[in-house]
């Protein structure tokens, strides 16, 4: 996946001014904005039977080896329910550019689409799924610039999503079978600039 570039959402424009309000045939001048203080970016879609294949094939494979639905299925029936990130930034008010914070409420996700499935097992036998629940996290956070300015602030983050599932087998024990599933995404990184990098593309400072 490419560098994804993030949708921006202002939520506190702190001290924004308004127009002035008209005075007959002449208007009053208008005064300018100020800079917003912080904003919200929306990153995403990411769709989750896209997150669900970047997984390791032992992951991906366990409902299918326990007698569930093709990972073809799964795959094609979970991109219809999408994740999107909520990332807050702030202005350094020292050097005014957007930089991140270490605050758990300032990184969240938002689950939109189909939420419940109804699949196929192996023996064609109907496999229901139900997405319960997803997370979202960051660690390896640098909320600052580097010391030459050229590399953002930046961290690493996975998506957890968390499946309710019919009965499959659990192809290590005989005889147990499981109900759900939980998986976690591969890490990626994600800029104060809401662009997003998957394994090997590059860092941000060589973008």
């Amino acid at each position: 996946m490419s560098w994804q570039q993030a949708w921006v959402i202002v939520l506190v424009a702190a001290g924004a001014g308004f127009p002035a309000a008209c005075n007959g045939a002449q208007d009053a001048p208008r005064r300018q904005p100020a800079e917003v203080d912080q904003e919200v970016m929306v990153l995403g879609p990411f769709p989750l039977g896209e997150l669900c294949r970047r997984m390791s094939a032992v992951d991906i494979q366990a409902i299918p080896k326990g007698g569930g639905p093709s990972e073809e299925a799964l795959v094609k029936a979970l991109n219809r329910c999408k994740a999107y990130l909520l990332v807050r930034r702030w202005r350094s008010p020292q050097s005014r550019k957007w930089v991140l914070r270490g605050k758990r409420d300032d990184f969240k996700v938002v689950l939109e689409g189909k939420f419940s499935y109804v699949l196929s097992d192996m023996k064609g036998e109907d496999f229901k799924i139900n997405v319960s629940g997803a997370t979202f996290s960051v660690d390896n956070l640098y909320t600052d610039w580097g010391p030459r300015g050229d590399t953002p602030p930046h961290g690493r983050a996975r998506i957890g999503i968390q499946l309710e599932t019919s009965p499959y087998r659990n192809v290590n024990v005989p005889g147990l079978s499981h109900r759900d599933l939980n998986f976690v995404s591969p890490p990626f990184q994600l800029t104060v600039n809401g662009e997003v990098r998957w394994g090997t593309e590059q860092h941000p400072s060589k973008k």
